[in-house]
């Protein structure tokens, strides 16, 4: 190749960092301006303009499979079926993550190492929840964005049932969403440096600023946590099996907290 033709792949690839970094600025506002007032519509708009970013800055031939089933996961959200949402995108990541050629890490067996660190991660979880309920939960849980929405079962056996489900489902969802489809759709030019995983991760914590933990502290939390199951999965090699159990042991505490 000579140097006029890396000069020109040059430009094109920071042409496409920049297309994606832009159209990532807009999902961001987009997002966070629905959210005010629909957080139900907040949501998919991030989602979806970060996935168009990652597209158009892909170079890879799964980018479209993988876009179509961060689609088919976002269409229950927007129909107003949110709670639909996780168990058809695990359909749509199910199918998707078998025709990858290079599944196989994604459940890799992970070295030690790496489940120490994710007992870090979820010990910091913890004490973060800890710190959430002493400091804000009993003097104004509404103005900090921590729901606490009715579980539609009585008694404590058939709800911590329900939490625990819950956790799994949603711990699964999204690491293959935020982790895996979304980390991975741009290729390993971009996704392999520090910038692209850094904005999925704001976007991942932008994501729960109506969730739980909510609010612009919650945001914050979960984008630390968002980073910090990014480096897990690097640790573990692509692995993410670690993650999912990393992510469903901080759900868990973190509904206990409001269920428990």
């Amino acid at each position: 190749m000579g140097l006029r033709q890396r000069g020109d792949e040059s430009l094109r690839l920071t042409g496409r960092r920049l297309t994606a970094l832009a159209a990532l600025a807009v999902g961001a506002i987009s997002a966070v301006y629905a959210s005010a007032g629909a957080p139900i519509v907040g949501v998919p708009a991030l989602v979806a303009l970060l996935a168009l970013a990652g597209v158009l800055s892909a170079s890879n031939r799964h980018a479209a499979a993988m876009l179509a089933a961060v689609a088919a996961a976002l269409i229950p959200i927007v129909a107003g079926w949110a709670q639909a949402s996780p168990l058809v995108g695990l359909l749509a990541f199910a199918m998707l993550l078998w025709r990858r050629p290079d599944r196989k890490p994604l459940v890799a067996r992970p070295p030690v190492s790496a489940w120490l660190y994710g007992l870090v991660a979820v010990l910091a979880v913890l004490v973060f929840a800890l710190w959430w309920h002493q400091s804000f939960i009993a003097i104004s849980p509404g103005s900090f964005g921590w729901s606490r929405p009715r579980l539609p079962v009585d008694g404590l056996p058939l709800m911590m049932a329900v939490v625990v489900c819950a956790a799994a489902v949603n711990a699964l969802f999204e690491e293959l969403l935020w982790r895996v489809v979304l980390a991975d759709l741009p290729g390993e030019r971009v996704s392999g440096g520090l910038a692209w995983p850094v904005l999925v991760s704001a976007a991942f914590g932008l994501s729960h600023l109506h969730g739980t933990p909510g609010g612009w502290i919650g945001v914050a939390a979960t984008f630390c946590f968002g980073l910090a199951m990014v480096a897990l999965r690097r640790f573990a090699g692509g692995s993410i099996v670690v993650c999912v159990v990393a992510h469903f042991a901080a759900d868990l505490i973190l509904l206990w907290g409001l269920y428990g």
